[in-house]
C-alpha cells in the first residue's frame, strides 16, 4: 500500500492496525543491514536508502497519511550512535527526493508534524551537504535546511556558502570563535584536537565539495591552505580532491586558477584529483584535467595511457625508482599492466630491470599473465 501509493487503503489497514505505525523492520539483509535497520513505515518514504521499488509519485501525501495517524516524525534508525537517521535525515540526504522534486515539500511536511531540523547536532544538514558529491541537487536541498534554521559551525557555513555566518566565526588571531567547531561529525570524520588550520582546511574541502567558489576565496583570505586536507568519511581529500570527487568542473577551474596544485596525491589512496575523478565517473573533471599535460605526473601518465608524457617525465627519474609509495621498479610493471607495449618497450630501452617485484612478490611478467597482454608477454621474455 505504501509502495503504491494508495492512500485510502492504507488508511483503513492503520485504523485497524495502529502498532503498525511503530512496528519496525526486523529483516536482516539489504537494505536493513546499515544505517536503515529498524526502520519504520516513515522512513520508507525518505527513498533512502532506494529499493527495489521506487518511492510512489504521491509520496508526500503517503508520508502525511502516517503522520496524520500518529507516526513519530523524529523516530530513528538503529544502527549505531552517530550514524542513526530520522525520516528527514533520510530525506534530506536522498538523491531520489532531489531529483524528483520532493525533498523539500516532504522536509517542510515533517517540521510541521514535529520533526527538529538538528535533530542529532545537526546530522541532518550534514548528510544534505556530504552527498552533493552523489547528487549536485542536494545542494539546494542543504541550503534549505539552513533556510529552516538548521544552525551552522565554520564548516558547515562554508557548506552552504553563508558568508555572513562564516564571518562571524573566522575571528583575527590564532583562534577561531568557540562554536566554530560545535556540529555533528561521523566517528571517522572528527579531529582529535584541532587547530585553527584543521578547521579552516575542513571548511575549504567543504566549500570545494559544494562548489561554494565564494566561501573558497573567503577561507583563503584567512589562511586556509590549498595542500590541506581533513577527515571526510574515511577519505582524506584536499579541496581539489573534494572537488574532483564532486565532479564540479567550475571548481576545480577555480582552485587551479587559486594554485591548487593537481598532481598532489592524498594520503589515503595516494591518487591525485585526476584518479579521484576517474574512479568517481566524473568524466568531465578527468578528461579536463588530462587535456594539458602540466597537470599530469608520471603515474597519472602511465595509467591513463599519456604516453609521450610518460616518457617525457621518465627521462627526469631512475628507470626503476618507485613513484608515490609504489616499490622500485613500479614504472615497468605500471607500463606492463596497464598495456602499454610502447612504454615498456622504452623503458626496457632504458635499462629497467624486469625481475623486480614489489612487496607482494610481483613481476611486471606476472602481472602481464593476469592482464592477458600477449605481445607484453613476449616483449618482457625477450628483454
Amino acid at each position: 500500500m505504501l509502495d503504491a501509493g494508495d492512500c485510502a487503503a492504507l488508511r483503513k489497514q492503520l485504523a485497524s492496525y495502529p502498532e503498525l505505525l511503530r512496528q519496525r523492520a526486523d529483516e536482516r539483509g539489504r537494505p536493513y543491514d546499515g544505517y536503515f535497520r529498524r526502520a519504520t513505515l516513515l522512513h520508507h518514504c525518505a527513498a533512502n536508502p532506494t529499493r527495489d521499488r521506487s518511492a510512489p509519485d504521491n509520496v508526500v501525501e503517503v508520508a502525511r497519511t502516517l503522520l496524520e495517524a500518529g507516526a513519530d516524525a523524529d523516530a530513528a534508525t538503529d544502527f549505531r550512535d552517530d550514524w542513526n537517521w530520522t525520516t528527514l535525515g533520510l530525506v534530506a540526504s536522498s538523491t531520489p527526493a532531489a531529483e524528483r522534486g520532493f525533498a523539500e515539500p516532504l522536509i517542510d511536511l515533517l517540521i510541521q508534524y514535529g520533526a527538529k531540523v538538528d535533530w542529532g547536532n545537526g546530522i541532518n544538514l550534514y548528510g544534505a551537504f556530504f552527498h552533493t558529491v552523489e547528487c549536485e541537487k542536494l545542494r539546494d536541498v542543504a541550503a534549505f535546511l539552513r533556510r529552516r534554521g538548521a544552525r551552522l559551525d565554520l564548516g558547515y557555513a562554508a557548506a552552504v556558502g553563508d558568508l555572513e555566518t562564516m564571518r562571524g566565526f573566522l575571528t583575527p588571531g590564532e583562534s577561531l570563535a568557540p562554536d566554530a567547531y560545535a556540529r555533528y561529525r561521523p566517528l571517522n570524520n572528527r579531529f582529535e584536537n584541532p587547530t585553527r588550520e584543521d578547521l579552516l582546511d575542513e571548511a575549504l574541502v567543504f566549500a570545494a565539495m559544494n562548489s561554494r567558489i565564494e566561501a573558497v576565496d573567503l577561507l583563503l583570505e584567512h589562511g586556509a591552505s590549498l595542500r590541506g586536507s581533513a577527515p571526510v568519511h574515511g577519505e582524506r581529500p584536499t579541496a581539489m580532491h573534494a572537488a574532483a570527487w564532486a565532479g564540479s568542473l567550475p571548481m576545480v577551474q577555480h582552485l587551479l586558477a587559486c594554485g591548487a596544485d593537481p598532481t598532489a596525491r592524498d594520503t589515503v589512496h595516494q591518487s591525485s584529483a585526476i584518479g579521484w575523478a576517474d574512479h568517481c565517473k566524473k568524466g568531465a573533471v578527468r578528461d579536463y584535467l588530462l587535456a594539458d599535460n602540466a597537470r599530469i605526473d608520471l603515474a597519472d601518465a602511465i595509467e591513463f595511457g599519456r604516453v609521450s608524457r610518460a616518457m617525457e617525465l621518465i627521462q627526469q627519474v631512475e628507470v626503476d625508482a618507485h613513484v608515490h609509495d609504489g616499490d622500485p621498479g613500479v614504472l615497468l610493471r605500471a607500463a606492463a599492466y596497464h598495456g602499454h607495449i610502447e612504454l615498456v618497450r622504452y623503458l626496457l630501452k632504458l635499462g629497467a630491470d624486469k625481475q623486480l617485484r614489489n612487496r607482494d612478490g610481483h613481476t611486471a611478467m606476472d602481472y602481464e599473465r593476469k592482464q592477458g597482454h600477449a605481445e607484453i608477454v613476449a616483449l618482457l621474455r625477450e628483454a
